[in-house]
Order: C-alpha cells, then structure tokens, then sequence
C-alpha cells in the first residue's frame, strides 16, 4: 500500500505515539510506503530517503501502486522559495507550504500540479530537480536562505 502527502507537512514518529519524538516530516507531494498498520498508525518508508517512521492514519492520502511507480521514475518540480501558498483549484483551501515540497504533475505554464487527482495552484517559484551540473550551486543557494535559522529536532 501506498500514501502521498497532502498536507503541508506530517510529523513523523519514532513510535506509533503522539509522545514519541518527532524524528522526521513528510512535505507536500512526497510519497511514500505503508509497511505496518495499527489502530491509529501507519509505520511509513519514504520514498527518497528512505527513511522509516509512524505516522497518523488520519493524515495519509491512498496512492495507486501505478501513481507510486510514476513519481519514483520520473523527476518531480519542487518548491524553492521558503515557503509559498498553494490554492486548491475549484475549493477555496490556501495553505503554506515549505521549500523543498514536491509538486508532482507540475505543469509550469499555468503553475498547477496533482496529488492524488486534486489540482492545486503554486503561488511562487518552483524548479525541476537539479542536474548533475548545477547541484553543488543549487545546494549552496539553498543551503544560504536558512544562514542563521534555529534547528527543529526532526
């Protein structure tokens, strides 16, 4: 089974307990894979780093099998500015997102993009995922919009 983020961001835990620390979050657009299930948890394995966590049932959106394989294969458009709004199109839903959210189906000339077959509108920039000749400066421009910014544990 398979789950993508909708939201904003999910804290993920290291135990299905809303007292166990945050270790992680799931941005918007990022997949994942549901490896256990308890009454009210979901132990999850993200897609691009792999990583392992317990998140709330309540803030995972089903994803087909199909839709998984697609957004692993294929590159993704993520946000850079440090956060921007998204709209649900056809829903009055604005929400803030962060740099670094994925933006999966982004089509760049109307600025829209798909989760699990809701659209929704950028308001700001975004970029394809780097290429191999424009990584370390991207990484340092990125890397200097948080100079100074405290740490948040997860």
């Amino acid at each position: 089974m398979y789950g993508i983020s909708n939201l904003s961001s999910i804290p993920v835990r290291t135990e299905p307990t809303e007292k166990k620390e945050m270790c992680t979050q799931v941005l918007l657009g990022e997949h994942f894979e549901i490896i256990e299930e308890e009454e009210k948890w979901c132990k999850i394995k993200l897609h691009h780093d792999k990583y392992e966590g317990w998140i709330d049932k309540k803030m995972v959106t089903i994803l087909s099998a199909q839709e998984y394989d697609f957004l692993s294969e294929n590159k993704q458009a993520v946000s850079t500015d440090i956060f921007n709004i998204v709209q649900q199109v056809d829903h009055y839903r604005n929400f803030l997102i962060v740099s670094g959210s994925t933006l999966p189906y982004f089509n760049t000339k109307g600025g829209t993009f798909k989760i699990a077959g809701t659209t929704y509108k950028l308001q700001g920039n975004s970029v394809q995922q780097a290429s191999k000749n424009d990584t370390r400066s991207r990484i340092i421009a990125a890397a200097l919009n948080y100079f100074n910014s405290p740490y948040l544990w997860g």
